[in-house]
């Protein structure tokens, strides 16, 4: 269906990616079946998924990772007499296109840390903006260094397993060693 795609990872986990759309009942039935839900926040700054996305709104996108989230928490509270169904055991996770606006790697890395407090995301995934011919004038003509995925890859795993700060890494106007 165009509400959601399957996707299998290396170990065998089953992620479905859903659009934020996607009916409630839908979202419900397929936390039940994958182990991790995904809804792409698609680009690092709102202003910028105004401009290159305007049929996507940043309100639809959270609210719809905000029911995952829910979901999730509802499907961890303990019942009395019987056990709810698992919800997403493996968590919620997002996708953000890199250098398909101006935002730094600083900017990309506060809205990452914005996003697993906020919505409690198990994994953001950076992906290099590809170019297309007869796309919007509005896009880059050319792709960003792919080590900049790279470094926002090794940067989000400082954030998430050692408890840096997303400040600590990049300011928020920097850009990483590349």
């Amino acid at each position: 269906s165009r509400s959601l795609r399957e996707v299998h990872d290396f170990r065998g986990y089953i992620q479905l990616k859903l659009i934020p759309e996607a009916s409630p009942a839908l979202v419900a039935e397929a936390g039940l079946y994958a182990d991790r839900v995904s809804i792409n926040i698609e680009l690092p700054r709102e202003e910028s998924l105004k401009a290159l996305a305007p049929e996507k709104t940043s309100t639809v996108i959270k609210s719809a990772m905000g029911k995952v989230k829910l979901g999730i928490a509802e499907a961890k509270v303990p019942a009395r007499k019987a056990r709810p169904p698992k919800f997403a055991p493996a968590g919620q996770s997002t996708q953000m296109i890199i250098g398909a606006d101006t935002a730094s790697d600083g900017e990309i890395l506060e809205r990452s840390s914005r996003l697993y407090g906020a919505y409690g995301l198990r994994r953001v995934y950076y992906s290099a903006f590809s170019p297309i011919q007869e796309a919007s004038a509005k896009l880059p003509a050319k792709a960003p260094p792919l080590v900049r995925e790279h470094r926002l890859y090794q940067a989000d795993w400082l954030m998430r397993y050692y408890g840096f700060a997303h400040g600590e890494i990049a300011p928020a106007t920097g850009m990483l060693d590349l």
